[in-house]
């Protein structure tokens, strides 16, 4: 039985979470990636995301943390299953995301973010220069490609935001969390 890709959407304190929330007018300011076999366990698992202080980090990666210990830290989230495609789909999915670990994060492309026309131009130029740099959406979303979804034409990378992959209809509610790491 494979295992199986779940997104997961983290709502956390701090300036500049906040600032990406405000930024996005979301909830989420953050998204990761979850593997589990259909009836295993959340908590335990460890997350592929993007970080700012440690680049691209999951299975394997030193500085990678599990969904458990990201509650712990404060955080709300939101898991959805992705839907269903074949096994073949699923792995390659997964061996993509496992050659994306140790990566840098996207500084360049955070810039885009800022609603300013040549900041987005100078983000869109330094990523052309780079197919090793992430953040935590551009993440989300090479894998919904990977797996054999259609591609997103003409989406510039700070377009793909956590609240904008949030609102895709191709995913199908787990379970939330609250303030106190209950579940909702």
């Amino acid at each position: 039985m494979t295992d199986r890709a779940h997104l997961v959407f983290h709502h956390s304190a701090g300036v500049g979470s906040d600032l990406i929330r405000l930024r996005t007018r979301g909830w989420s300011n953050h998204v990761s990636i979850l593997y589990t076999a259909p009836a295993g366990t959340y908590l335990d698992k460890l997350l592929y995301e993007a970080r700012s202080t440690f680049g691209v980090t999951g299975p394997g990666h030193k500085k990678a943390r599990t969904l458990d210990e990201a509650i712990a830290g404060g955080d709300m989230v939101e898991v959805y299953q992705l839907p269903f495609v074949p096994a073949g789909d699923e792995t390659a999915a997964r061996l993509w995301l496992d050659q994306q670990l140790g990566k840098g994060y996207d500084k360049p492309g955070i810039l885009g973010f800022i609603p300013l026309p040549i900041s987005q131009a100078i983000s869109h130029q330094l990523k052309r220069q780079s197919d090793e740099l992430w953040f935590c959406s551009e993440l989300g979303q090479g894998l919904t490609v990977k797996r054999g979804k259609p591609a997103l034409v003409n989406v510039q990378p700070w377009q793909v935001d956590p609240e904008w992959l949030r609102s895709s209809p191709l995913k199908t509610f787990v379970f939330a969390t609250t303030p106190n790491g209950q579940p909702a």
